[in-house]
């Protein structure tokens, strides 16, 4: 049975060139295999190539790793010279793991003739044949494919799609949820079939997640479709099963002589007080064969007394049903001040924009117009009140300035001081924010509490 070994080191050992070429040869393979065992070949860092001059890339430093678990690292950039391709072509850009014996390490001395270093550089290869970066061996790393123009100068979108990242292996049934990322399963890693009515969050499908057609009569549960899910005039004549129609459902004054079978009207059919005068036969009783008090409330139908019915002033409050008096019902200006309970009128009351200034309970201090010089402050009191008697108030500030090229802000401050009771003083500061002197032209009201 083949066998890993690694040199091993004791005093008085007598140590030979085999020695150490194993001891390189043990490190160089064991991380190989930890790279070929733990992560899939591809580009791990940099090796991004740009565009530096019109018929000339750079290769940025970075680091990949080949199928063979050879570490191919670029230290600084490298600049590619594309002059030799012709106009209109695409150049494949790649890098593979290569070693050799530089020149700057050549030793001979004492008849040695050898070199001290084996110098691993990545190889570096331009072609116009196109590779295969993501089902290859892995021998060759694919960094960009660079479009040359028509004048044969390279094309700012150098496409990097061929580019094989290097990741690391994943062993089967490793990756629980607490592995994955938010939102890192798209549509895409999900197989056909998979998601079923467990996996599938209460709720989670909504109207737009829905396929046209995709809803038949077998997936709606019993008594699911009310008059929210029927569109308009949906309900056609084919829809309804016999004697589905009931009174309930018919609204008041559809059913019209043409809907009406003939003879279909009986007696039992008529509403009491539904035939007038005008529908009985002669010999009829009207008006004057009435007794005095014989139209009582059971005699009247129901809309039957009009406005012109009811003497002037007879309908007072206990007549009036609550909730009767509606908006329509008001004339125009009919409620003042004194028909309106206090407290009643809130923010859902008040029209949008009908607060004005005139309408708050306020005190001009100031209308004036000052001066400011450029990035100066300017400062006016408005509010001085006893601490051991306050009232509330806020300041309403109105300022514009008539000078182009004016830029000033104000803040409110308060203070207080002085001797006991001590003082609650307000007052608004104008900085100019121009470098230039402006004119403020403004108002400060005091809004009172009460």
């Amino acid at each position: 049975m083949a066998d890993i070994k690694r040199v091993n080191y004791f005093t008085h050992q007598f140590l030979v060139e085999k020695d150490f070429d194993d001891e390189q040869e043990y490190h160089v393979l064991m991380r190989r295999r930890h790279n070929r065992g733990n992560h899939s070949w591809g580009v791990a860092e940099g090796l991004d190539v740009t565009k530096t001059k019109n018929k000339e890339v750079t290769i940025s430093s970075g680091t990949a790793i080949d199928n063979d678990g050879q570490e191919i690292v670029l230290l600084e950039p490298l600049a590619v010279d594309l002059t030799a391709f012709a106009a209109n072509t695409d150049v494949y850009v790649t890098v593979s793991y290569q070693e050799f014996f530089d020149e700057a390490d050549h030793y001979t001395s004492g008849g040695v003739d050898n070199y001290t270093r084996i110098t691993e550089r990545p190889r570096l290869d331009v072609s116009t044949d196109s590779p295969d970066p993501l089902s290859g061996d892995g021998s060759l790393i694919t960094l960009a494919r660079v479009h040359l123009d028509g004048s044969g100068n390279v094309d700012a979108g150098i496409d990097g799609t061929m580019r094989k990242a290097a990741g690391s292996k994943i062993a089967p049934g490793t990756v629980g949820t607490n592995e994955l990322a938010d939102k890192a399963v798209t549509a895409a890693k999900i197989a056909n079939g998979q998601v079923g009515a467990s996996e599938l969050a209460n709720g989670s499908v909504s109207n737009s997640k829905l396929a046209n057609n995709a809803v038949n009569a077998a997936k709606i549960a019993g008594g699911s479709v009310g008059a929210a899910e029927l569109a308009n005039n949906a309900v056609t004549t084919d829809k309804i099963i016999d004697k589905a129609v009931t009174a309930a459902k018919i609204a008041n004054g559809q059913v019209g002589a043409s809907e009406l079978a003939n003879g279909s009207v009986t007696n039992s059919k008529l509403a009491d007080n539904a035939v007038n005068a005008a529908k009985i036969a002669e010999e009829s009783v009207g008006a004057a064969a009435l007794a005095k008090n014989a139209v009582t409330t059971d005699k009247i139908i129901d809309n039957a007394v009009t406005a012109d019915k009811i003497a002037k002033g007879q309908v007072s409050a206990s007549e009036l049903a609550n909730g009767s008096v509606i908006n329509s019902k008001l004339a125009n200006n009919a409620v003042n001040a004194a028909k309106i309970l206090s407290g009643s009128v809130g923010t859902a009351e008040l029209a949008n924009d009908s607060v004005t200034v005139q309408k708050l309970k306020t005190h001009l201090y100031w209308d004036s117009t000052t001066s400011i010089a450029a990035n100066a402050e300017r400062g006016f009191n408005c509010l001085a009140v006893s601490l051991d008697k306050p009232r509330g108030a806020s300041l309403l500030i109105y300022a514009y300035s008539t000078t182009n090229g004016a830029r000033f802000e104000w803040r409110e401050q308060s203070t207080t001081g002085g001797s006991p009771p001590y003082w609650i003083n307000q007052g608004v500061y104008f900085r100019n924010l121009s470098n230039i002197t402006i004119s403020v032209r403004f108002k400060i009201y005091e809004i009172l509490e009460n």
